[in-house]
């Protein structure tokens, strides 16, 4: 009797069908996954517009300005306590892929660093961070990416530095300055975190999330005024907010 056969699928769209899927985005909006500042993989939308793994993801903005731009470790960001395992296990095998790509490193080595902390993998660990000692970031993708990693593990201080490290190699870039505003809020930095978030509202005015993220801001320095007005502008431009509504109605 002859051994049973196996048949393996290959799914080289793998990473960017489970990272559209944790985050919600439609799919048929052109998406990609980004890894050391490259793109992993990408859609079949993606492909439309010209977007391939290996391009640099100013490049491949450039041929799809419509493009999400995922992180390799989306999953594990919204997962539920019950499957962060496995999706940690599953971003590190894209991280893994990632080393194979040119780029920058250092954020390659960080989230395996912190993955593998997270699975209680001390040994793969401390040779991720070992890895990464001695790299600097170089870039704005490299200071955004280390900013979020570092407030996800709640090292607050130094997320915001590397936020504003990013705001200053590119002030118009316009996640730097809602990183920077987002970390600034939380580490009671309020008149910061204004500033950040009225650059956003000036790269984004249509963006109802921005005048609600400077709406809080402002109510934290009790410029209750600038506050409602914001909250206001942002209802209007997304009627959905039904909680921002309720706070209004309170005032």
């Amino acid at each position: 009797m002859s051994a049973p056969r196996v048949l393996a699928l290959w799914c080289p769209d793998w990473p960017v069908v489970a990272a559209v899927g944790a985050e919600g985005v439609p799919v048929h909006r052109p998406a990609a996954v980004v890894a050391a500042n490259r793109v992993l993989a990408c859609s079949a939308p993606a492909r439309a517009y010209g977007v391939r793994r290996g391009l640099r993801r100013r490049e491949a903005q450039a041929r799809c300005p419509e493009l999400a731009v995922l992180s390799a470790d989306l999953q594990v960001q919204v997962a539920p306590s019950e499957q962060i395992t496995e999706a940690a296990r599953e971003a590190l095998a894209v991280l893994r892929q990632a080393e194979e790509l040119p780029g920058a490193k250092l954020v390659v080595y960080r989230a395996q660093e912190h993955l593998a902390r997270l699975l209680g993998d001390e040994i793969k660990a401390r040779d991720s961070a070992a890895r990464a000692e001695g790299l600097v970031p170089g870039s704005v993708w490299e200071h955004l990416a280390l900013g979020s990693l570092l407030l996800n593990d709640g090292k607050l201080q130094e997320a915001a530095a590397e936020f504003y490290a990013a705001v200053d190699l590119e002030p118009q870039e316009f996640w730097a300055n809602f990183y920077a505003g987002r970390a600034a809020f939380e580490i009671g930095r309020f008149e910061e975190s204004v500033r950040s978030f009225t650059a956003c509202v000036a790269l984004a005015p249509r963006a109802a999330w921005c005048y609600y993220n400077r709406g809080l801001a402002h109510a934290a320095l009790a410029d209750r005024d600038q506050a409602r007005r914001d909250f206001e502008k942002a209802l209007e431009l997304d009627p959905d907010l039904a909680d921002l509504a309720t706070k209004l109605q309170g005032d």
